[in-house]
Formats: C-alpha cells, sequence, structure tokens
C-alpha cells in the first residue's frame, strides 16, 4: 500500500493540465483548457480540463475525473499503478508501506505465471502436446520451431497436466 502521504504529493506535483496534454492537443479559453476527448473519436472539442478544480470532463463520452482517474483510463491501469505512474514522471520514489505483501503478492504471482509459461513450453514438446501443436500449425499460429515463440493458454488432459507438475516442480511452492 502506498503511503498517503505520498499519494497527497504526487497529487499535489502533478497537474492535471500537464498531465493531460501528454496525451491531448489541449487550447487554453479562459482559465480552463479545450480539447479533442481521447476515449472517443469527434471533430469538436468536448473534452474541459479545469486546472482550478483538478478536474477533467468530456461532454460527449461524459468521462471525467482527477488527474488520477484519467491515467487510470488513457493508460488502462489500477489506482496504485496510475500513482506510481505519475510519481515516475514528477522524477518521485513511491516507498511501500511496511507489512505490504502486494509487491510480494505481484512478485509471486509473476513467477508462477513464469513457470506455467515453461510447463506449457516443455508440454508442447512431448507426445502430449501433439494434438496442440497440429492444432497451431493448422491454424497457421505457428510453424515447427516457432510455436515456441507463441504465448499460449493450452491444456492437457488434467491427469497428465497433474502427473506434469508433480514431476517438474509443485506451483504451489512458488506462491509461498
Amino acid at each position: 500500500m502506498i503511503p498517503q502521504e505520498t499519494i497527497q504529493k504526487i497529487l499535489d506535483t502533478a497537474r492535471i493540465e500537464e498531465v493531460v496534454a501528454d496525451f491531448v492537443t489541449l487550447r487554453k479559453r479562459g482559465a480552463d483548457w479545450w480539447g479533442c476527448c481521447p476515449f472517443h473519436n469527434e471533430k469538436t472539442p468536448s473534452f474541459h480540463v479545469v486546472p482550478a478544480k483538478g478536474i477533467y470532463y468530456c461532454f460527449g463520452c461524459h468521462k471525467g475525473g482527477d488527474v488520477v482517474r484519467f491515467i487510470m483510463d488513457i493508460e488502462n491501469l489500477s489506482y496504485p499503478d496510475a500513482v506510481r505512474f505519475l510519481a515516475n514522471r514528477a522524477g518521485l520514489t513511491v516507498p511501500e508501506e511496511e507489512g505490504d505483501d502486494g509487491g510480494l503478492a505481484r512478485r509471486r504471482l509473476l513467477a508462477l505465471n513464469k513457470e506455467a509459461a515453461r510447463f506449457y513450453n516443455g508440454l508442447l514438446k512431448t507426445e502430449e502436446g501433439a494434438k496442440a501443436r497440429a492444432y497451431l500449425e493448422g491454424r497457421d499460429y505457428a510453424t515447427g520451431g516457432d510455436i515456441q515463440a507463441v504465448f499460449l493458454d493450452v491444456c492437457a488432459h488434467r491427469v497428465i497436466l497433474r502427473e506434469q507438475a508433480e514431476e517438474h516442480r509443485d506451483a504451489r511452492q512458488v506462491l509461498k
């Protein structure tokens, strides 16, 4: 979890008009800024940025919010990742609070995904993976050695999968 003081410092540093201007061409009208909305196609600017309030709003698609919400929407990020994005943009570091296992859980999940990719890659090379290889080659996803380059979600028969997992490495060990 990101400390609240850090989030506030990032929000104080991230000026919404500057952040939005990295993604949208804005024109100043009075105290506010206007541009074409990045969330839908339009020819007439309906995207309104109000620096005094730290918000944006599109009168066309009705999306609106603060600077974090804008980054979440435009970059398709979660709240913590959007805060980290803004911190990185401002040159600030984001310390994690003690006892936070969010980073640890993410690393474990990435390790599990990597192990699963290795497992399925190895499975494709076996006799049990022949049917999956034939399917992929028939669908022009890849041929021969190129199949290894394709990221797949291929599942063999559950018994084979269970046996292979126990032989190679128990995935539950990655999560501990």
